[in-house]
């Protein structure tokens, strides 16, 4: 939201969406064993940015714009994503995996490059530990 007036006695109100993100999302642990949970969820994603020009050059036009045109295309996604927790001896571990997809929105971003219209993948796995 934005803010424009003047010190002459009136003011005008710009409303403007500079950014938009909104996470729905559910969780549930098992628990296999005292101190061994098993995490899964599943979340839904969509985010939103508007679109931002930079000057023209090699940089801009390769690298810049088409990554501000992905930056600004709303998305929606949809996120899986299980976990393994244990403590032990005040630590807690938690090994984690999960797997989303992203869909673009509109072509604001498929106007600025070559790109061949299916969802974006990407699996993560990894460890976190807590102590």
């Amino acid at each position: 939201m934005g803010f424009h007036g003047d010190l002459s006695g009136s003011a005008e109100y710009q409303l403007q969406l500079s950014f938009f993100n909104y996470r729905l999302g559910a969780e549930k642990e098992f628990a296999l064993k005292p101190l061994h949970k098993l995490a899964v969820g599943l979340k839904k994603e969509f985010n939103y940015q508007p679109y931002q020009s930079t000057k023209e050059n090699i940089f801009a036009t390769k690298i810049a714009q088409p990554e501000f045109a992905y930056d600004a295309t709303p998305k929606i996604g949809l996120n899986f994503n299980a976990s393994y927790i244990f403590d032990q001896n005040k630590i807690r571990y938690e090994l984690f995996g999960s797997f989303s997809q992203t869909w673009l929105m509109n072509s604001t971003y498929k106007n600025q490059v070559d790109y061949n219209g299916r969802a974006n993948h990407v699996a993560l796995v990894g460890l976190n530990v807590y102590y």
